[in-house]
């Protein structure tokens, strides 16, 4: 998933909501944006000049423009503008800078955007009149982050010639705006892009944005509740319930021998998490682990393996209840400390865990009573910390966690 659109749909709840009303600008009645204007300005999104004048027909400068495009996704977050902490410097525009950086908005000088050199957006520049296909080009690479449009679509100006003199896929980029009703051209269908942009203007395409912003943010939500319900589905259709009499009476030992030779050995405490034992013990006694790996180590984390996909989206054929405090199991006490293991679950459900399992590296107190901690490595840490020592990639999830050779679990025992 992209980084806008996980702060957009998961930091939602941090914020509060806190509606803004305002009145009118003096200098705006009868102008063709009024209602953008006038509606921009309810949401916070824009201020006046401290007379009562909007001045919508004066040049509108770099930092100006992202501080709008800011505060719309900030607006998403139900936060009523970019959180002060994005600020490094006392400079007005700073936090709008570097939030805009963080979720991709714009690209700094150091991280120039392909054929562009320097970067379009600079703290350097920022008071500087910004020019239309700039305005274009920033609203675009927003809807490719967010909205994954095609990148590929050919300017279709009559003027498209001098747009296709734009380094790299700026041309291309622009005319995914054009393509999806951020801009258009004048009455000769010229872009003109290297007019400069007015406040108007801006306001207008910002309003533009925020509406396809709004449009994919309700079909997500709507595609992450499917899912959320399938998934329910499926795991009261498959959650078992392990007997008394299989459920281990005492500690459980399993060793897990590695493809080259090392090993380590975990005890299980029933005592905390019976169903959660029982089931790691069938599993094992099945063979079920034998030549599955560990695909993710992060170091000072956790080492996650189990596994039958080996990419984290594999379950055995069963889930199990989550025996832990937040899902109402009050009697697991186990802390995840270093050498912790732990089930693994998806976010969506308490009750997703299955197969897949985690070694803590260190104390990780934030998964207390979050996950089903059901035992301890009791000998061969050195096995596990040594995994950190292999090469990894960059995950899905941005994370360096892949290894790129496979760290193998040969064969899991139950021993005496």
């Amino acid at each position: 998933m992209k980084r806008i659109l996980a702060v957009l749909i998961t930091i939602t709840i941090i914020f509060g909501c806190t509606a803004v009303f305002a009145e009118g600008f003096n200098d705006i009645s009868g102008h063709w944006a009024e209602k953008d204007i006038l509606s921009a300005q309810e949401r916070g999104i824009v201020a006046g000049d401290g007379t009562g004048a909007f001045r919508p027909n004066d040049n509108i400068t770099r930092a100006e423009y992202v501080k709008m495009l800011s505060a719309i996704v900030a607006s998403k977050m139900g936060a009523e503008d970019v959180p002060d902490e994005y600020a490094t410097t006392a400079d007005w525009y700073s936090k709008y800078y570097n939030f805009a950086i963080y979720t991709y908005l714009i690209t700094d000088s150091e991280n120039t955007v392909s054929g562009l050199n320097p970067g379009i957006f600079s703290e350097d520049t920022a008071n500087s009149k910004i020019e239309r296909w700039e305005m274009a080009y920033i609203a675009g690479s927003l809807l490719n982050v967010l909205l994954e449009k095609d990148v590929n679509t050919v300017p279709s100006f009559s003027d498209a010639e001098v747009l296709n003199t734009l380094p790299g896929q700026i041309p291309n980029t622009i005319a995914v705006c054009a393509e999806n009703g951020i801009i258009y051209g004048d009455d000769n269908g010229a872009f003109r892009p290297y007019g400069t942009g007015t406040r108007a203007e801006a306001v207008v395409i910002v309003g533009r944005v925020e509406k396809l912003m709004d449009e994919y943010i309700a079909q997500k939500t709507a595609e992450f509740d499917a899912e959320v319900k399938a998934m329910e589905e499926e795991i009261n259709s498959k959650t078992i319930t392990y007997s008394d009499s299989e459920i281990p009476a005492s500690h459980v030992k399993v060793k897990f021998e590695m493809d080259g030779g090392k090993s380590f050995t975990v005890e299980l405490y029933p005592e905390y998490a019976p169903q959660t034992v029982a089931n790691f013990v069938a599993l094992v006694n099945k063979g079920f682990y034998d030549g599955l790996t560990f695909h993710r180590v992060i170091d000072d984390f956790v080492a996650q393996g189990g596994d039958p996909n080996g990419d984290g989206t594999g379950m055995a054929d069963n889930y199990i209840v989550g025996e832990f405090s937040a899902n109402g199991f009050e009697k697991n006490e186990l802390l995840h400390e270093e050498g912790t293991i732990s089930m693994a679950r998806s976010s969506i459900s308490n009750n997703s865990a299955s197969c897949q399992f985690f070694i803590c590296y260190k104390s990780l107190p934030e998964l207390d009573g979050g996950y089903a901690a059901f035992g301890k490595v009791i000998d061969g840490m050195d096995t596990v910390k040594a995994f950190c020592d292999v090469e990894r990639s960059i995950s899905n999830m941005g994370e360096l966690s892949v290894p790129t050779t496979p760290i193998t679990i040969k064969k899991a025992t139950v021993i005496k």
